[in-house]
């Protein structure tokens, strides 16, 4: 099962956004939160799943319902 979303992580002098695919597979971090970071990061766990088990045909994804995720895309 794949569990994800986005934080956003405040810091001295500015903001960034983690996405997440728990795992551990597709850990991104960005200066931005966009569907570009979730699916890159998406991709990351697919292709580290992949090449763990050859095969996603038992995988559960679960994500967040925000807009991120809801895209097109």
């Amino acid at each position: 099962m794949l569990v994800s979303d986005v934080t956003e992580i405040r810091y001295r002098g500015g903001k960034g956004y983690l996405a997440v695919h728990l795992d551990e597979f597709g850990r991104r971090l960005a200066a931005s939160a966009s569907v570009s970071l979730v699916l890159d990061s998406f991709h990351r766990a697919v292709r580290r799943i992949r090449s763990l088990s050859g095969e996603l045909r038992e995988l559960v994804v679960h994500q967040d319902r925000g807009s991120l995720y809801t895209s097109e895309a």
